[in-house]
């Protein structure tokens, strides 16, 4: 299987949007140019959204801007920017995991690791994420800033006793409003964790691990989110994942819904189903159940 430009571009616009976007929301594409600012997430593609295999794929994580390079210093650092809090935005900056320079657990973790882990299932699958930013230090904070001086603005920066970011707010709103995660680990003939989410005005977005335990390939057949008696099925123009996963194999994915745009600080539960691609036994399905962190 294989999707149409349209539903790439789109899936990788509103992720972007998702990661970063300045107070005035304008959508960065994949291509790295800016529209006009929307209030809703883009209509569905009208075919699913199926990603190349990982023979295409090029190495990186991501970051709300993402970029292909560090920035100017030789350090790979921002002008200004230094250790502490400071290595914790580069790391947004530069699409590198958070391990060290965020509390563990923390939401500051959560969000670091919600960014890097879409970064690396987008790449894996062929599509990385490809702008220029670089960050920059202000009096109030960290501010990240793209190539068309785009802005998202990180203010209340948190840390522990030892330096490392516990909390900040992005664009005005507390980043403990807007992450969710469940740690477990995929198990069974279908498996999913390693999960986390992020939330804004516009959807509610989840990259995890999904895992094949038969003996055959599995193709993806659903994904629902369900929050205190509310379901809504994820939008194919957001997901991102494998036309097949083979038996034994275990895959990031990335699904989206603008339906829970407005999700409560409660659990979020994500179902996933799928059928053999061979026609052989009866569908599939897990689920696993994110958590607020705060």
């Amino acid at each position: 299987m294989t999707s149409s430009p349209r539903a790439l571009a789109l899936s990788l616009a509103i992720c972007l949007a998702a990661c970063g976007g300045g107070p005035d929301s304008a959508t960065i594409d994949a291509t790295g140019s800016t529209a006009p600012a929307t209030t809703s997430v883009p209509p569905a593609a009208t075919t699913p959204t199926v990603v190349a295999t990982p023979s295409t794929a090029s190495s990186g994580s991501p970051s709300d801007f993402s970029s292909d390079s560090p920035s100017d210093s030789s350090s790979g650092a921002s002008p200004g920017v230094g250790g502490g809090a400071g290595a914790y935005f580069q790391a947004l900056d530069d699409q590198s995991a958070v391990d060290g320079v965020a509390a563990p657990d923390s939401p500051a973790a959560a969000y670091g690791s919600y960014l890097a882990n879409f970064r690396a299932a987008s790449t894996a699958l062929g599509f990385p994420p490809s702008l220029d930013a670089t960050i920059e230090a202000v009096d109030a904070g960290f501010d990240l800033v793209d190539a068309s001086n785009q802005r998202i603005e990180f203010r209340d920066v948190q840390v522990d006793g030892e330096g490392h970011v516990v909390s900040f707010s992005r664009n005005g709103t507390p980043i403990a409003d807007s992450v969710w995660t469940a740690p477990t680990s995929p198990d069974g003939d279908l498996g999913a964790g390693d999960a986390f989410a992020f939330a804004n005005d516009r959807a509610f977005f989840v990259v995890l691990d999904v895992s094949n335990g038969t003996d055959g390939a599995l193709a993806m057949a659903g994904v629902t989110f369900s929050q205190g008696g509310r379901q809504v099925a994820s939008d194919p123009a957001i997901d991102t994942y494998p036309g097949e996963l083979a038996a034994g194999e275990t895959r990031g994915m990335f699904f989206g819904t603008p339906g829970l745009a407005d999700a409560e600080r409660g659990p979020v539960t994500v179902t996933i189903e799928a059928r053999r691609v061979d026609g052989a036994g009866e569908a599939l399905a897990t689920e696993v159940t994110l958590q607020p962190v705060s």
